[in-house]
């Protein structure tokens, strides 16, 4: 689980708590230098922790405010932590003496593209691209708008029609700034979620289906504990992966300095754990060496090593049904001593053919105590003769006795499989299946709880802190604030949907809220299906209306078996100043008989 050795700030676009030094851009159109951040939010930025470098100001990086004037980039440009833009800018003005940055900040969480399009009103009534676009047009009369970077798919991820969306919204912002070879920089979801890997595949024909585009990777980037924002470092790095990108498309003289910052970043990312030996299929002769283990239900499963349809080197792995209709999977079985308690990066490639009606890779675990769980990180059924990247961040229960590597085939024809890695994730622990919560006394961390590090507002500003004054036991309590203006939302451990999908488990916990502006403050438990749809939402504990008392509760709480994701947070809402609290919490196991 991230460690957060610093406060969390989240602030409106419209006014951060950092002090916001007003900047004039350069007189000279030509060396100052514009980029428009639009999407969802993951380009509105909720990377956190971030490096200390991002919170002293960079007066060679500039931030267009919602008025249209600029100040010094101090901070996240627009969200609650740094998105791939901030990290962009920095980057790009290193590689650019001489030159100031300009961003301007347009994405806006949670909205789906039709949302973000011309002449659109989003959710709130908000027309995000024609405000956007008022801003741009007057950034064109100071500088150089040298590029569009986009990241946005998170709510749109079912949608087959995405990229000729996305090719009339680029071409609409080209017509309107009059820029008609505007470069268009997209960025991969998070390969984290296994949801996301079909958009993903349909991501990589961006270059060619949208002129003057490039793809940035999200492979191996870590998220903040939600299972969907980027962590502070995975931003850091995805911003650079934009940059590396952008000079591809734009500035070729620029590659090789623009890789160097990205190798610059590779260390945070997941460690090879070498669990499997033989992903490339390279060794081996009739049969990949490892890759002999079959179940079957129904026909027969016949393992090939195919050199002839590789993805990369000289063989990959082929599963054969036969003449008749077979339904059964090939395993690799992963040693649990190794993986148990640990949380691992599946990733590989994977193609079909003929009338198959699965051909899935799938994670596997359970045994002992640990509920059985199956995952299927991608279908490749309908992606006929098509190489298809599979992609997901998986938890082994502590108290799993077996794990193995699924590759899921039924009906009639072949699947292939090749380039399987499986990598630990750093510093993410997994709780027992039990007691799937962690430091629920908070006890552990430093300015923040342990494991405590999911954070959302749906409005004004919030700031979550580690307690060690006001507490129900022990040394520590989690505390939410809210500002001056007010705030709504919530601070949340991510559980993983895995360990708690379809089981029953005890919560409790105790809650004190105060202040005069404070509305509500709750413990709460939620969860979401592989879709981002609610499928769970429980208020355990309730301190509304009970200002300066510790109120305990407890209640009993069943995760659909579709929950994916799913939290315990701490819930608060206010139109001035409050602040909420929960301590002792736990969430344990209640066995059926």
């Amino acid at each position: 689980m991230h460690h957060l050795p610093r406060l969390v700030l989240i602030t409106m676009l419209a006014g951060s708590a950092l002090a916001a030094e007003v900047a004039q851009p350069p007189g000279d159109p030509a060396s100052f230098h514009v980029f428009l951040l639009m999407g969802q939010s993951n380009m509105q930025g909720h990377g956190k922790p971030y490096p200390a470098a991002y919170d002293r100001p960079d007066p060679r990086v500039l931030v267009m405010q919602p008025d249209g004037g600029w100040r010094v980039a101090s901070g996240p440009s627009g969200g609650s932590g740094i998105g791939p833009g901030d990290a962009f800018a920095r980057a790009y003005a290193e590689l650019h003496p001489g030159v100031t940055v300009g961003i301007i900040p347009g994405a806006k969480g949670g909205r789906a593209i039709r949302e973000l399009s011309k002449g659109a009103k989003d959710r709130d009534g908000d027309p995000v691209y024609d405000r956007v676009m008022a801003l741009a047009q007057r950034a064109v009369q100071v500088g150089t708008v040298k590029a569009l970077l986009w990241h946005q798919g998170e709510a749109d991820a079912g949608d087959r029609r995405y990229l000729d969306k996305l090719d009339a919204l680029i071409g609409q912002v080209r017509s309107d700034l009059a820029l008609p070879d505007l470069p268009l920089v997209a960025g991969e979801l998070g390969g984290f979620a296994a949801w996301t890997g079909a958009f993903n595949n349909d991501l990589q024909r961006l270059p060619t289906a949208i002129r003057r585009s490039a793809l940035a990777s999200s492979d191996l980037l870590g998220h903040v504990g939600d299972g969907v924002h980027f962590s502070g470092p995975a931003a850091e790095l995805f911003g650079r992966r934009y940059l590396a990108a952008y000079a591809r498309l734009a500035e070729p003289g620029l590659v090789a300095a623009a890789d160097a910052l990205v190798e610059r970043t590779r260390p945070r990312l997941p460690q090879d754990v070498g669990l499997v030996a033989n992903g490339g299929m390279e060794a081996g002769d009739r049969i990949p060496t490892g890759w002999d283990q079959a179940w079957t239900k129904e026909g027969a499963l016949t393992p090939v090593r195919d050199t002839t349809v590789t993805h990369g080197g000289s063989a990959a792995l082929r599963i054969d049904t036969g003449a008749a209709p077979a339904d059964g999977n090939i395993s690799l079985a992963l040693p649990i001593e190794r993986v148990a308690g640990r949380c691992l990066l599946v990733r590989g490639w994977i193609r079909a053919d003929g009338a198959l009606g699965h051909a899935a890779a799938c994670f596997t675990s359970g045994g002992g105590t640990a509920a059985n769980a199956w995952l299927t990180i991608l279908d490749a059924k309908d992606a006929q003769r098509a190489w298809l990247r599979f992609s997901a961040e998986v938890a082994v229960p502590v108290e799993a006795t077996r794990a193995a590597l699924c590759f899921l085939v039924t009906g009639t024809g072949s699947a292939w499989v090749d380039d399987v890695e499986v990598l630990e994730v750093p510093g993410r622990r997994v709780a027992p299946v039990g007691r799937p919560l962690l430091n629920g006394d908070m006890e552990l961390g430093d300015e923040l709880p342990d494991a405590w590090d999911g954070l959302y507002t749906a409005s004004g500003s919030l700031l979550a802190a580690r307690d060690t004054e006001m507490r129900h036991g022990g040394a520590a309590a989690l505390r939410l604030s809210t500002g001056t203006g007010g705030g709504d939302g919530n601070t949340s451990q991510s559980l993983p949907g895995s360990a708690v999908a379809g089981r029953t488990f005890r919560i409790r916990g105790a809650v004190r809220g105060d202040g005069a502006g404070l509305r509500q403050c709750a413990l709460c438990v939620s969860a979401r299906d592989k879709a981002w749809k609610n499928v769970l939402w429980t208020t355990v504990v309730d301190a509304t209306g009970k200002p300066g008392t510790w109120i305990t509760g407890e209640a009993e709480v069943t995760f659909p078996a579709t929950t994916e994701r799913a939290s315990v947070c701490l819930l608060v809402s206010g139109s001035g100043s409050g602040s909420g609290w929960i301590d002792d919490v736990e969430l344990v196991a209640v066995e059926k008989p």
